[in-house]
């Protein structure tokens, strides 16, 4: 199995936003239903997820570690629940989190969710 790292993101020519190793995309002219059954939407199997609900206190601290997102930094990587994990000590993959509200961008103010790709400092 080969894998790939980029020195920086790639941008995306339809939106701009940034591409990075496991960004899912589509080649011009593929069709959606083209795409093999393991690269379609991941839907979690909820029968095995732990939804966590993210109180104020386990929101602010995990807001304290990010430095930017990906309104205003062109290469950040990683999205917000990956802090989530770090901060909450869950397994990413069996874990879903639910915001008590968004969090804030310390740079730019835009709000932040589970999936908006952050820079941690």
């Amino acid at each position: 199995m080969t894998e790939y790292v980029l020195c920086a993101p790639a941008e995306c020519p339809n939106c701009g936003k940034p591409i990075v190793e496991n960004t899912f995309v589509r080649c011009e002219g593929e069709r959606s239903d083209d795409a093999p059954l393991g690269l379609k939407e991941y839907e979690p199997v909820w029968e095995e997820t732990n939804v966590v609900l993210v109180d104020e206190a386990t929101l602010a601290e995990a807001q304290s570690f990010i430095s930017g997102c990906e309104q205003c930094v062109s290469y950040a990587e990683m999205t917000f629940d990956y802090v989530l994990d770090e901060v909450t000590k869950r397994d990413p993959a069996e874990t879903e989190y639910v915001l008590c509200r968004p969090a804030k961008c310390p740079r730019c103010a835009q709000e932040i969710t589970e999936k908006t790709f952050v820079i941690v400092q």
